[in-house]
């Protein structure tokens, strides 16, 4: 392999295994599907599993500031895909 991966920008970069995130949502891209948490973006799938409060929810009840959770696996093309995705508090938490 070339070691020219390290020009890119890109923190996704690092981490090509799935794993789970959490962080403050800081962008919602309904158009692209794509919710941004900290430096990273995540796509939006048909598969994606969206909850709120602990109800099915869908991208448009992501509010930017609130809290957000999930787990992400790479895709074919190099995007990072949420499998889940946890809008506000997780559940049961005081």
């Amino acid at each position: 392999e070339k070691k020219s991966a390290i020009a890119k920008k890109e923190p996704a970069a690092k981490q090509k295994a799935a794993h789970p995130f959490r962080g403050k949502l800081a962008a919602v891209d309904k158009v692209a599907k794509t919710i941004k948490v900290g430096e990273s973006i995540y796509q939006i799938t048909s598969e994606t599993k969206i909850a709120k409060a602990g109800k099915p929810a869908t991208l448009e009840d992501g509010v930017v500031g609130e809290p957000v959770s999930g787990f992400v696996k790479p895709t074919d093309d190099g995007k990072m895909a949420a499998t889940s995705v946890y809008f506000g508090a997780k559940a049961g938490k005081p």
